[in-house]
Protein backbone atom coordinates (compact mmCIF):
# COMPACT_ATOMS: atom_id res chain seq x y z
CA UNK A 1 0.00 0.00 0.00
CA UNK A 2 1.41 3.39 -0.91
CA UNK A 3 2.00 6.17 1.57
CA UNK A 4 -0.70 8.24 -0.12
CA UNK A 5 -3.24 5.42 0.28
CA UNK A 6 -2.27 4.96 3.93
CA UNK A 7 -2.49 8.69 4.56
CA UNK A 8 -5.90 8.82 2.89
CA UNK A 9 -7.15 5.86 4.95
CA UNK A 10 -5.91 7.42 8.19
CA UNK A 11 -7.40 10.80 7.27
CA UNK A 12 -10.78 9.18 6.57
CA UNK A 13 -10.63 7.29 9.86
CA UNK A 14 -9.75 10.49 11.73
CA UNK A 15 -12.66 12.32 10.09
CA UNK A 16 -15.02 9.50 11.06
CA UNK A 17 -13.70 9.63 14.62
CA UNK A 18 -14.14 13.40 14.69
CA UNK A 19 -17.77 12.96 13.65
CA UNK A 20 -18.25 10.34 16.34
CA UNK A 21 -16.70 12.67 18.93
CA UNK A 22 -19.06 15.46 17.85
CA UNK A 23 -22.03 13.14 18.31
CA UNK A 24 -20.75 12.01 21.70
CA UNK A 25 -20.17 15.61 22.80
CA UNK A 26 -23.69 16.51 21.72
CA UNK A 27 -25.05 13.57 23.72
CA UNK A 28 -22.96 14.61 26.69
CA UNK A 29 -24.24 18.19 26.50
CA UNK A 30 -27.82 16.89 26.28
CA UNK A 31 -27.28 14.66 29.31
CA UNK A 32 -25.81 17.57 31.28
CA UNK A 33 -28.81 19.72 30.37
CA UNK A 34 -31.18 16.99 31.57
CA UNK A 35 -29.25 16.57 34.80
CA UNK A 36 -29.14 20.29 35.52
CA UNK A 37 -32.85 20.57 34.68
CA UNK A 38 -33.55 17.78 37.18
CA UNK A 39 -31.48 19.58 39.83
CA UNK A 40 -33.40 22.83 39.25
CA UNK A 41 -36.72 21.05 39.77
CA UNK A 42 -35.66 19.17 42.90
CA UNK A 43 -37.68 19.65 46.06
CA UNK A 44 -36.45 21.15 49.30
CA UNK A 45 -36.65 17.76 51.04
CA UNK A 46 -33.55 16.54 49.27
CA UNK A 47 -30.55 15.82 51.47
CA UNK A 48 -28.06 18.72 51.32
CA UNK A 49 -24.82 18.06 49.50
CA UNK A 50 -21.56 18.04 51.38
CA UNK A 51 -19.35 21.08 51.01
CA UNK A 52 -16.65 21.08 48.37
CA UNK A 53 -13.94 21.05 51.06
CA UNK A 54 -15.52 17.97 52.67
CA UNK A 55 -15.64 16.22 49.29
CA UNK A 56 -11.98 17.07 48.65
CA UNK A 57 -11.00 15.78 52.10
CA UNK A 58 -12.84 12.52 51.42
CA UNK A 59 -11.16 12.20 48.02
CA UNK A 60 -7.75 12.85 49.60
CA UNK A 61 -8.36 10.10 52.14
CA UNK A 62 -8.94 7.50 49.39
CA UNK A 63 -5.90 5.57 48.15
CA UNK A 64 -4.29 7.34 45.21
CA UNK A 65 -3.71 4.11 43.32
CA UNK A 66 -7.37 3.04 43.32
CA UNK A 67 -9.02 3.74 39.96
CA UNK A 68 -12.18 5.80 39.89
CA UNK A 69 -15.16 3.50 39.68
CA UNK A 70 -18.00 5.65 38.41
CA UNK A 71 -19.60 2.89 36.38
CA UNK A 72 -22.37 0.51 37.36
CA UNK A 73 -21.39 -1.43 40.48
CA UNK A 74 -21.33 -5.17 40.74
CA UNK A 75 -24.57 -6.68 41.93
CA UNK A 76 -24.32 -7.62 45.60
CA UNK A 77 -26.37 -10.79 45.06
CA UNK A 78 -24.53 -12.26 42.08
CA UNK A 79 -21.13 -10.62 42.30
CA UNK A 80 -21.45 -9.93 38.59
CA UNK A 81 -20.82 -6.61 36.89
CA UNK A 82 -24.05 -5.07 35.59
CA UNK A 83 -23.30 -2.06 33.35
CA UNK A 84 -25.95 0.02 31.61
CA UNK A 85 -25.63 -1.30 28.05
CA UNK A 86 -28.44 0.81 26.63
CA UNK A 87 -27.53 3.35 23.96
CA UNK A 88 -27.74 6.09 26.61
CA UNK A 89 -25.51 4.12 28.99
CA UNK A 90 -22.86 3.57 26.32
CA UNK A 91 -23.10 7.23 25.27
CA UNK A 92 -22.53 8.27 28.89
CA UNK A 93 -19.43 6.07 29.16
CA UNK A 94 -18.10 7.31 25.83
CA UNK A 95 -18.87 10.87 26.98
CA UNK A 96 -16.70 10.31 30.05
CA UNK A 97 -13.89 9.21 27.76
CA UNK A 98 -14.37 12.19 25.46
CA UNK A 99 -14.41 14.49 28.50
CA UNK A 100 -10.81 13.39 29.12
CA UNK A 101 -9.63 15.31 26.04
CA UNK A 102 -7.12 17.81 27.35
CA UNK A 103 -7.86 21.53 26.96
CA UNK A 104 -4.90 21.79 24.57
CA UNK A 105 -6.30 18.81 22.58
CA UNK A 106 -2.94 17.02 22.93
CA UNK A 107 -4.58 13.65 23.64
CA UNK A 108 -7.52 13.95 21.24
CA UNK A 109 -6.04 11.48 18.74
CA UNK A 110 -5.37 8.95 21.52
CA UNK A 111 -8.97 9.12 22.74
CA UNK A 112 -10.35 8.95 19.20
CA UNK A 113 -8.07 5.97 18.64
CA UNK A 114 -9.50 4.23 21.71
CA UNK A 115 -13.03 4.62 20.34
CA UNK A 116 -11.96 3.45 16.90
CA UNK A 117 -10.14 0.44 18.31
CA UNK A 118 -13.27 -0.63 20.22
CA UNK A 119 -15.36 -0.30 17.05
CA UNK A 120 -12.83 -2.30 15.06
CA UNK A 121 -12.52 -5.01 17.73
CA UNK A 122 -16.29 -5.42 17.92
CA UNK A 123 -16.76 -5.17 14.13
CA UNK A 124 -19.24 -2.31 14.18
CA UNK A 125 -19.14 1.12 12.54
CA UNK A 126 -20.75 2.75 15.60
CA UNK A 127 -21.25 1.70 19.21
CA UNK A 128 -24.80 3.05 19.39
CA UNK A 129 -27.61 4.13 17.13
CA UNK A 130 -28.97 2.78 13.88
CA UNK A 131 -25.49 2.04 12.48
CA UNK A 132 -24.54 -0.14 15.44
CA UNK A 133 -24.43 -3.88 14.78
CA UNK A 134 -23.87 -4.82 18.43
CA UNK A 135 -26.01 -7.33 20.29
CA UNK A 136 -26.18 -7.29 24.11
CA UNK A 137 -22.90 -9.25 24.40
CA UNK A 138 -21.17 -6.75 22.12
CA UNK A 139 -22.59 -3.83 24.10
CA UNK A 140 -21.36 -5.42 27.34
CA UNK A 141 -17.87 -5.75 25.81
CA UNK A 142 -18.02 -2.11 24.64
CA UNK A 143 -18.99 -0.99 28.16
CA UNK A 144 -16.17 -3.11 29.57
CA UNK A 145 -13.54 -1.59 27.27
CA UNK A 146 -14.88 1.96 27.72
CA UNK A 147 -14.79 1.56 31.50
CA UNK A 148 -11.14 0.50 31.37
CA UNK A 149 -10.21 3.39 29.06
CA UNK A 150 -12.13 5.92 31.21
CA UNK A 151 -10.22 4.74 34.27
CA UNK A 152 -6.85 4.99 32.50
CA UNK A 153 -6.37 1.22 32.45
CA UNK A 154 -4.71 -0.69 29.64
CA UNK A 155 -6.84 -2.66 27.22
CA UNK A 156 -5.47 -5.73 25.49
CA UNK A 157 -8.01 -6.96 22.95
CA UNK A 158 -6.22 -10.33 22.91
CA UNK A 159 -6.51 -10.83 26.69
CA UNK A 160 -8.92 -13.37 28.12
CA UNK A 161 -11.26 -11.02 30.03
CA UNK A 162 -14.38 -12.12 31.89
CA UNK A 163 -16.92 -9.61 30.56
CA UNK A 164 -19.37 -10.53 33.32
CA UNK A 165 -16.97 -9.35 36.04
CA UNK A 166 -15.84 -5.87 37.04
CA UNK A 167 -13.35 -4.55 34.43
CA UNK A 168 -11.52 -2.52 37.06
CA UNK A 169 -10.56 -5.62 39.01
CA UNK A 170 -9.06 -7.63 36.16
CA UNK A 171 -5.38 -7.60 35.37
CA UNK A 172 -4.21 -8.00 31.81
CA UNK A 173 -2.61 -11.41 31.42
CA UNK A 174 0.07 -11.77 28.74
CA UNK A 175 -0.96 -13.77 25.71
CA UNK A 176 0.03 -17.45 25.89
CA UNK A 177 2.69 -17.07 23.17
CA UNK A 178 4.29 -14.16 25.02
CA UNK A 179 4.34 -16.05 28.33
CA UNK A 180 6.46 -18.81 26.83
CA UNK A 181 10.17 -18.30 26.30
CA UNK A 182 11.67 -17.11 23.02
CA UNK A 183 12.03 -20.69 21.82
CA UNK A 184 8.34 -21.44 22.42
CA UNK A 185 9.05 -23.79 25.31
CA UNK A 186 7.93 -22.91 28.79
CA UNK A 187 10.73 -23.78 31.17
CA UNK A 188 9.16 -24.29 34.59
Amino acid sequence: MSIEALLKAHTEALEANTEQLKILNAGRAEAIEKLTANDAGATATRKPRASKKAEEATAAAEPASAPKDDTAPASSKTGKWNPDISDDGLRALAGKLVAKVAPDQSNKAEIAGALTSINQELGTPKLVGADSTLDDDGKRKAAFFLTRFVNDMSVDFNADYDFGEDPLRQAVEPAAEEAAGDDGFDIG
